[in-house]
C-alpha cells in the first residue's frame, strides 16, 4: 500500500508540474492581434478597436465566378500540411484557415489577415484570410473560452463590388469547452451584429463546433435572422462530433455552384471548398 501510494503520489506531483509548465507556455493577449498584410499600397485608418477601414477608392471586385477554401488546419501539426495547403488553395480566390499559426503563408494571394488572440510557445494561433483581392475593411472579432479562457477569434473582410455592394467574408472559430452555450450564443451575436440586414453577399465559414442539437438550434436561429442559408454538400466527408459536423459555410446573395469535403491526414479537419457566383 505504501508502495503504491507512494506512486500515486509522484504521479500526482509530475501531473501538476506538466500542468504549470503547459499553462506558462500559454500568453493570453489583453487585445486580440489583428494584423492585415497586403501586395498593395493602400493605408487603413481605424473605425473603432477592432475594424479598419479605408476611406479612399479601392477597386471592386471584378470577378463573379468564385472559390473558397475553408480548412481547420490543426495548427501545423500533422505531416503532410504544407503540400496539402499549397495543392488545395490552387485557384482559389479565398483561403479561410482556422487554427493557423505564422506558419501558413500563401505568397500568390495579395492580402492575409491574421486575427489572434493568444500564443504558445511564442507561437501564434488563430484565424488567417487570403484573399486575391485587397478589401475595403477588415475586422477582429474575439470571446473568451469559459472554461480555458483562451478567446475564439474570427476575421472580417469586406470587398467592394461594381454594383456599389459589398461581399462580406467572414471566417469564424467558435467557442468549444462549454456546455451550457451562453457564451456561444454571445459570440455569434458579435459575429452577426457585423452583418447588414440589407441584402449585400455574404460567405460565412468556418469551424462552428455545433456539436450537438442546442448549438446547431442557435446557430440556425442566428442564420435565419440575417437570411443566409446553409450550403449543403455533395461530397461530404466533414469531420463529426456526436454525429453533428463541425465545419459549415453559409452564404447569401450568391449562387452555389459546387460544394465539396474531403478527408485527409493533415489535419483533423477536412478542407471544404465551394465555387459560387456572385448574384
Amino acid at each position: 500500500m505504501k508502495t503504491i501510494n507512494k506512486i500515486f503520489a509522484f504521479l500526482l506531483v509530475l501531473g501538476i508540474a506538466v500542468g504549470i509548465y503547459i499553462f506558462s507556455q500559454f500568453r493570453i493577449f489583453e487585445t486580440i492581434q489583428i494584423d492585415l498584410k497586403t501586395t498593395s499600397q493602400f493605408s487603413f485608418e481605424p473605425t473603432n478597436t477592432f475594424c479598419f477601414s479605408r476611406e479612399a477608392s479601392i477597386p471592386t471586385l471584378e470577378k463573379k465566378h468564385l472559390r473558397l477554401l475553408s480548412w481547420n488546419i490543426h495548427k501545423g501539426s500533422d505531416q503532410g500540411w504544407r503540400q496539402d495547403l499549397a495543392r488545395f488553395s490552387q485557384d482559389q480566390d479565398f483561403v479561410l484557415l482556422q487554427e493557423a499559426t505564422v506558419e501558413q503563408n500563401l505568397s500568390s494571394f495579395s492580402s492575409a489577415l491574421f486575427i489572434s488572440s493568444f500564443s504558445y510557445k511564442a507561437r501564434q494561433s488563430g484565424v488567417k484570410t487570403f484573399s486575391r483581392s485587397v478589401p475595403k475593411s477588415y475586422c477582429g472579432i474575439a470571446h473568451p473560452e469559459p472554461w480555458i479562457r483562451i478567446p475564439k477569434v474570427a476575421g472580417v473582410m469586406t470587398f467592394p463590388l461594381n454594383n456599389g455592394e459589398e461581399l462580406l467574408v467572414i471566417n469564424a472559430h467558435l467557442i468549444n469547452f462549454e456546455w451550457e452555450p451562453s457564451a456561444y450564443r454571445a459570440q455569434l451575436e458579435r459575429i452577426f451584429s457585423v452583418i447588414p440586414s440589407y441584402q449585400s453577399a455574404v460567405i460565412l465559414a468556418g469551424d462552428f463546433n455545433a456539436w450537438n442539437a442546442e448549438r446547431k438550434q442557435i446557430l440556425d436561429e442566428f442564420i435565419g435572422k440575417k437570411g443566409l442559408n446553409e450550403v449543403s454538400f455533395s461530397q461530404d466527408e466533414r469531420v463529426r462530433f456526436f454525429d453533428y459536423p463541425l465545419d459549415y459555410v453559409f452564404v447569401r446573395g450568391v449562387k452555389v455552384l459546387t460544394a465539396t469535403s474531403k478527408k485527409v491526414v493533415s489535419s483533423d479537419h477536412s478542407p471544404i471548398w465551394l465555387e459560387f457566383v456572385l448574384e
